[in-house]
This record gives structure tokens, sequence and C-alpha cells, in this order.
């Protein structure tokens, strides 16, 4: 039986349980200790096990992401949190006790935060990887854990079992004072890293391809509904209204033409804009949408036909134009519509807004006529 990464990374979730319990039962039986502490020292190897296993056997997965820094902040945090009902961090008198207390409130802490800016990054598509601190911050807890658990190891009258619990404990302690520093670097320089992330304006949300199909399907039926066909002359979106119509079985039913008149000298030749309305008003304008769609209209082989002109950026936009501005015209033999849009996000958002609302704009010219 083979197995998985995934199974691995489970294995530690399971083991996290078994270690409380075992730490728990020193209070029975001391030799718990011992075993408590093997049982963490594997439970710590199948972390690197795991990852090995994925890379080794190509079996990255995406729960296996998922699972895998979820399980070492289980591990991680239930243990200390046990060790905090064990009452390991009051064994060292008042003094250190509050200052016990006022690292694992930084460390519990760190994880809250790297937590909340790791989910903020997550929604915008951004991964942030551990920085060394934080791998740092890991590594010394786990020896340090490790140590404290040795330490519930003690039989009071015998001077070497003291001695000994005592060191364990102690190199434990200084440990976790080293792991509370890590964690306190690794938390400013996370959001030193990421504060850009965490500031940027809420991401626009993206048109999906679903909804772009959903509205080529209504397209369609309206053409076959009307016997009518629909021609495109694409600038900002650059055939891509086009690209979603031949997707679909049947396309030269409706759709009779697409055009990308993406230069001026394009849109001159090709759709007959004058020069006069591309100096004047420049080539993002409703008069150079409005004269793209007519043009395109007069061999008057479609019943509708639609432009798009814009500045999907993420340069060229201006204080008068900025980038987002898209005008798109819409003409059905007698009238002809333009209208005006800003949209926000990068460059693929932009044109696939101006795509759906393009459709949009097709579907209702055609309920209309």
């Amino acid at each position: 039986m083979k197995i998985t990464a995934n199974q691995v990374t489970l294995l530690r979730i399971v083991l996290v349980p078994v270690i409380l319990v075992l730490m728990f039962l020193t209070s029975v039986w001391m030799p718990f200790a011992w075993i408590a502490f093997f049982v963490y020292v594997f439970a710590a190897f199948t972390d690197t096990w795991d990852g090995i296993l994925a890379r080794k056997t190509n079996t990255v997965t995406t729960i296996g992401k998922f699972l895998d820094p979820i399980s070492d902040k289980i591990f991680v945090n239930v243990i200390l949190i046990g060790l905090i009902f064990l009452r390991v961090f009051e064994r060292n008198g008042a003094v250190l006790t509050y200052v016990n207390i006022a690292c694992i409130s930084v460390m519990l802490a760190r994880e809250f935060i790297i937590a909340v800016i790791r989910q903020i990054a997550a929604d915008r598509r951004v991964i942030i990887a551990a920085d060394w601190f934080g791998k740092a911050k890991t590594l010394v807890s786990l020896i340090s854990f490790g140590g404290f658990i040795l330490g519930l190891f003690r039989i009071d009258g015998i001077k070497e079992w003291e001695i000994a619990s005592d060191v364990f404990h102690y190199i434990g302690l200084s440990l976790f004072y080293v792991a509370t520093g890590f964690s306190l670097f690794s938390g400013i320089n996370y959001y030193v890293k990421n504060k850009s992330v965490i500031f940027a304006p809420e991401p626009v949300p993206e048109v999906g391809t679903k909804e772009i199909k959903s509205l080529v399907g209504e397209v369609f039926a309206l053409c076959g509904q009307k016997s009518a066909m629909v021609s495109v002359a694409e600038s900002l979106t650059g055939g891509l209204i086009s690209a979603f119509l031949v997707e679909r079985e049947g396309a030269s039913k409706c759709l009779y033409e697409g055009v990308v008149t993406y230069s001026n000298e394009s849109k001159r030749s090709r759709l007959g804009v004058k020069n006069e309305t591309l100096k004047e008003f420049g080539a993002v304008s409703a008069e150079v949408a409005a004269q793209m769609a007519e043009g395109l209209y007069r061999e008057k082989r479609s019943a509708v036909t639609l432009s798009t002109t814009g500045i999907a950026g993420p340069g060229g936009g201006s204080e008068d134009k900025p980038v987002g501005l898209t005008y798109i015209g819409v003409h059905d033999g007698k009238t002809t519509q333009t209208y005006r849009f800003v949209f926000e996000g990068d460059r693929e958002a932009v044109r696939r807004r101006t795509t759906e609302e393009g459709l949009r704009l097709l579907k209702q010219a055609l309920e209309n006529l």
C-alpha cells in the first residue's frame, strides 16, 4: 500500500490529541513524558516527510497545499495550549510567569495576524511565502516544546531526575524566548513586506466566462428569433467579443463579420472613420465609436453592428481619459447609440468587462429590432 503525502499530513493532525493525552497522563505515570516526546518527534518529522513525498511522487495537490499549513498551525498551537494547561510556564516563579504570558501572547497574536494577512492576500490572488524568520520560529518552537515535554518527567526526591527535568525545562524555556523573538520579527517583516497588499483597493470582481457565455447564448437565441446577424468592429477588445461568439456552435448563423481595427489607419481605411474626427476627439471617443459602428454597417449585411474603443491600460491614461475609459457604439440601421464606461481593474479585467457590456448591448439592440 502506497502512503500519500496527504495521508502523512493527516497523520500529523491525528497525532496531536495522542500527544496531549500522553502529556496529561504524566501525572499518573511519569514515563508517559518520554513516550509523548518520541511521538512528538515523529509527528514533527512528518512535516518534512509529507513535503519530500509530494515532490518525489509529483503529487502536490490543492488539498495538500491547504492541509499542510493548517496541520502545522494545529500541531504547534495545540501543543502550546496543552503546555499552558499543564502550567509549564508557571514553574519559574511569578516574574517569569508574567514574562511567559507576554511571550505566549506575542506568539498567538502573530499567528492570528499572519493568518489575516494571508487571507487578504489570497482574496487578491497573491501568494505570500513563509519568510526566514517564520521558518526559524517554527523550528525553534518545535525544539523548545520538545524540551518542555521532556521536562515533564520529574521524580521528586531523586536529585538526578530533578536536575534533568530542570535542564530540559530551561532549555525549552530559553528556546521559547528565542522563538518569541523570531515571532515578533516575523510579524513585523510580514506587515512591512505586504502592507501594499493589505491596504490595496478592494479587487474588482472578475467577469467570469460563465456569465459571458450566458450572454452569448441569449444573443444567439435572438439572432434565430429575429433572423438577424450581427457584426463587430473591435479595437480595445481585440477580437475577444468575436472569439466568444465563434466559440459557440452555429456561429455562422449569428455572426456575419468580426474585424479588429486597432490602429487609427485601420479605423480610417476599413471603417471610414474620418481623419478630422480622430484628430479632434481622439480614437477613444463616442464620436469614433459611432463612426466605427456605422462604417461596419455600410454593406448592410448585418442587422446590428457594434464597436469598441478604449484604454485598457496599464498605461495610456490621462486626467481626461483615464485607464478603463471605454466607448461602445451600436448601430441598428436607423440610429446609432454610444455608451461610455470607466471600468476598474487590470488590462484583462477591462477587456472582459467591455466584452460583457458589448454582448449585453448587442442583446438589447436585437430585442429592439
